[in-house]
């Protein structure tokens, strides 16, 4: 292995990782507001999938954005609806 093939893997191991890494700082800064959300990657695939399932069938990009937030929205939306919370 050389010093080249080193540096394209840690390239690439960041720039895979940046979508988790802005979701994991959202999330500290969060939970330093006394919020707890542990779904965030579960929004963000929710949001992918809903994003490429909008743009397969459309093909309009700002259309599959606008999805994508909007099922983001929703995913979070029922993850804190009091209905959902059990505090037994």
């Amino acid at each position: 292995m050389n010093i080249q093939t080193i540096c394209l893997i840690i390239s690439d191991t960041l720039r895979s990782a940046t979508p988790l890494i802005l979701a994991a700082l959202g999330e500290l800064v969060t939970e330093k507001s006394g919020v707890l959300n542990l779904g965030v990657d579960g929004m963000m695939v929710v949001g992918a999938v809903a994003g490429f399932i909008a743009a397969s069938v459309t093909g309009n990009i700002y259309l599959r954005l606008f999805i994508a937030l909007i099922y983001i929205r929703n995913s979070d939306c029922l993850d804190s609806c009091p209905a959902n919370n059990y505090y037994g």
